[in-house]
């Protein structure tokens, strides 16, 4: 996928769990079918372009990210494996929504939030509307935050998706 523009950026899901044998374009027939029209699809490769599991993929309008990121999962079935794979908004460096004066760490995937924010700007929003109290904020995951890559034990899709799946 080239350097995406921010509005690309704003219909952008990562999507991990991907069986080795799918495609970029299968993938992106399936979730088309399944969330409406896709821009784009990219998966991660290593250094030897092996499937890393992993990608991202473009959503054309808001309305059919916004679906992708509120299933949070899909299972893929074939006559040769059944995976569920994971469906995030893809995280980026960004400003706080609210206060536009610092980076915006946190990203609140629900609905009635679906934004960035500070630290003290999700404490502040998060805890004085009765609505807002119960989310749970994500954060983007760097190897400065976890260490040295496989420090800690990878969490489930359960505890990414906050146990619905």
């Amino acid at each position: 996928m080239p350097e995406a523009d921010y509005g690309a950026l704003e219909r952008t899901v990562f999507v991990g769990g991907i069986h080795g044998q799918i495609t970029a374009g299968s993938l992106a027939r399936i979730m088309g079918q399944t969330f409406g029209p896709m821009e784009a699809v990219e998966l991660d490769t290593d250094k030897f372009r092996y499937p890393t599991g992993s990608g991202r993929a473009v959503f054309r309008d808001l309305r059919c990210y916004m679906t992708a990121v509120l299933f949070g999962a899909m299972e893929l079935r074939t006559d040769r494996f059944a995976k569920i794979i994971q469906i995030d908004p893809f995280l980026h460096d960004s400003e706080c929504s609210v206060c536009y004066r610092k980076s915006g760490p946190l990203f609140c995937r629900d609905l009635a939030c679906c934004r960035y924010f500070c630290q003290e700007c999700w404490e502040w929003e998060h805890s004085v509307v009765e609505l807002l109290k119960g989310h749970q904020p994500m954060m983007r995951l760097t190897s400065r935050a976890v260490g040295k890559i496989g420090d800690q034990e990878k969490p489930t899709l359960q505890q990414l998706c906050g146990g619905t799946v």
